[in-house]
């Protein structure tokens, strides 16, 4: 399973991806935890508590003349998982892009993007808590995903959210 949670904020997606993700593990899978969110609640839902910084190293990407921000080296997304994702309970790995103010740096940002989009181990579930509103789904953010999941407050403001995000859902293939 490689699950995207967007949603409204405050809506609830971080307990929703941490409980997916948890039984998840509990039933033996692998689970890669992606916390996407720059605010924080993943790491607690899953049990970690406060995380001061569970993201990649900056010095992995840096700037190149005419290329922008690129890795360092080829060095896959299993690598990057392997080192640098915390063990959280039930055998989840837990790996996040960075927390405000302060924790969100472009090389780490161009990193944790190459995760995003190359992570494909077989036999790994990924749940993805992404940040509120559309702007994280429909920029590319939830591509690793073949499930959508639409997290949202039972109200007006919630049916336009849903009605928005609907639109990234049919643009996942499969």
């Amino acid at each position: 399973m490689r699950l995207a949670l967007v949603g409204k904020g405050g809506s609830g997606k971080s307990v929703v991806a941490g409980t997916i993700a948890r039984l998840l593990a509990r039933e033996g899978r692998q689970v890669l935890a992606l916390d996407l969110d720059t605010l924080p609640g993943l790491a607690f839902s899953i049990g970690l508590g406060p995380v001061p910084d569970a993201g990649l190293p900056e010095d992995l990407a840096e700037r190149r003349e005419g290329k922008g921000w690129v890795l360092r080296e080829e060095i896959s997304a299993e690598t990057l998982v392997d080192r640098y994702a915390l063990p959280a309970p039930d055998g989840i790995q837990f790996l996040q892009l960075g927390k405000l103010p302060g924790h969100v740096r472009p090389g780490s940002v161009v990193a944790f993007r190459h995760v995003v989009e190359t992570f494909r181990t077989d036999g790994w579930s990924i749940v993805g808590d992404l940040a509120a509103g559309t702007r994280q789904g429909f920029g590319g953010w939830a591509g690793f995903a073949c499930l959508i999941g639409i997290v949202l407050e039972p109200t007006q403001a919630g049916a336009v959210s849903a009605r928005r995000l609907s639109h990234l859902a049919q643009t996942v293939p499969g």
